[in-house]
């Protein structure tokens, strides 16, 4: 038997149909485009016994998409299409929506799982799918898996439990980059050094404290290999050990400037932005389209800079579709076939050129970047994520101790430490402990 609809969802459920947000997007127009013939794990419905059952789904989404009326009318145009040709294709799955702040929503999946009446599909942030996973909100996959196998390979890191297990599948991916006004800068800083120049001469830059969003300036300052070593238990020559301070002394002077904002939260950085106050961030893709709410056609988008010791070395983030713990044997059903919906090499190909602030997933999707200069830099900054991911793949591990690391990061700049006392300090809050797990 279905469950009734959870408590509290249905205020959404009509607003949410109506609604162009991404997430909802890709469900949708990947339900209603085309059917699948293998779920995740070889077994299902055949496409001549149509499944009769409602799937309730989860999406995590930012704040200002949740709450911004422009944002409410943009996304409102395609829900009647949508939900009309889904219907028309799939008149035995009908989908309850519910949308929740990506912050709220480990708790908000709890709470209704204490009731049995979680999700059957969740689309969120990867690290949040990560979060829900050690709390045993989402019942994991096995890998390899038919589904898994139509994944770029450089994704799979992203969402690896166990040797055997995913807690999630990529959906798409989103590059880390820089987002800037194109009415206050032309052309972006294509170096450090020219990022420094520009602030000189008046252009307002903000950057990240946040090791994550940071990482970017470890490799173009020459300090990733260094923090490497220092992840792996590996002891650090004085040489290694003052790359390191190099990167710590480049972020100190920085913060000199004038023009330069350093600060922990990279929300703010956004907010920034939006209200004129900065005119280039390092960003992620899919800050986009709440960017676009306030500069439309004046946003630019550009990889982000190299430094004196090579390119920047961005990590790229992934939305993912995870599969909830409370689905009767109908809804699992349908939940482990809407999976491979979303990884349709068209429907992927679609979106990423309808949306141009995420790049697909699946390894078998082609784009036309002579046609956009949004998605060109999508890909190169794509690229630089992947040309350095044998550095970066070992900071995915550092989620739980990132509160930790910025914290040395503030005791620098605000003078508590110098460079080689901090320095230190980052190297000794890297090593692992002695089983081999991260402290």
């Amino acid at each position: 038997m279905n469950r009734p609809a959870p408590s509290g969802g249905s205020p959404w459920i009509g607003w949410i149909r109506r609604m162009r947000i991404p997430g909802i997007l890709l469900v949708v127009a990947a339900v209603a485009a085309c059917r699948t013939n293998a779920p995740l794990e070889g077994q299902g419905a055949s496409p001549k016994q149509p499944l009769d059952t409602t799937l309730y789904v989860a999406f995590g989404l930012d704040r200002a998409e949740l709450k911004d009326p422009k944002l409410q009318r943009e996304f409102r145009r395609l829900g009647d299409e949508l939900e009309a040709s889904f219907q028309e294709l799939h008149p035995g799955v009908r989908l309850e929506q519910m949308a929740f702040a990506e912050d709220d929503m480990a708790e908000e999946i709890q709470r209704r799982s204490r009731s049995g009446l979680g999700p059957d599909v969740i689309l969120v942030q990867g690290n949040t799918a990560e979060t829900l996973y050690r709390q045993g909100l989402i019942r994991p996959l096995p890998f390899p898996n038919p589904t898994s196998n139509q994944l770029r390979p450089e994704l799979i890191p992203y969402v690896k439990a166990t040797p055997r297990q995913l807690f999630a599948l990529p959906v798409s991916l989103q590059p880390q980059l820089a987002c800037f006004d194109r009415r206050r800068i032309a052309s972006p800083p294509a170096t450090l050094q020219e990022l420094l120049a520009e602030s000189s001469r008046g252009k307002r830059f903000g950057l990240s404290l946040s090791t994550a969003d940071g990482a970017w300036t470890m490799g173009s300052l020459g300090a990733l290999e260094s923090i490497q070593l220092a992840l792996a238990g590996s002891p650090l020559s004085a040489e290694q050990t003052a790359r390191i301070s190099t990167w710590l002394g480049w972020l100190h002077t920085a913060d000199l400037q004038q023009r330069i904002t350093l600060v922990n939260d990279r929300k703010e950085l956004l907010a920034a932005l939006r209200s004129a106050e900065l005119d280039w961030i390092p960003c992620q893709s899919h800050d986009v389209n709440v960017l676009r709410l306030d500069l439309g056609k004046h946003l630019g988008l550009a990889p982000l800079p190299a430094g004196p010791a090579g390119p920047a070395t961005p990590i790229s983030s992934v939305r993912v579709a995870a599969l909830g713990q409370n689905s009767s044997g109908r809804q699992r059903e349908a939940a482990e076939a809407m999976v491979p919906f979303l990884l349709s090499a068209r429907i992927q190909r679609t979106l990423t050129i309808r949306n141009q602030a995420q790049l697909p997933a699946s390894a078998k999707v082609s784009l036309p970047v002579a046609s956009s200069a949004n998605l060109a830099a999508l890909l190169a900054a794509q690229d630089q994520a992947e040309a350095a991911q044998e550095l970066t793949n070992s900071l995915i591990a550092l989620r739980g101790k990132q509160k930790g690391l910025d914290r040395i990061l503030s005791q620098f700049l605000y003078g508590s430490l110098d460079a080689s006392e901090a320095a230190e300090t980052l190297i000794q809050a890297l090593r692992p402990d002695p089983v081999g797990r991260p402290r």
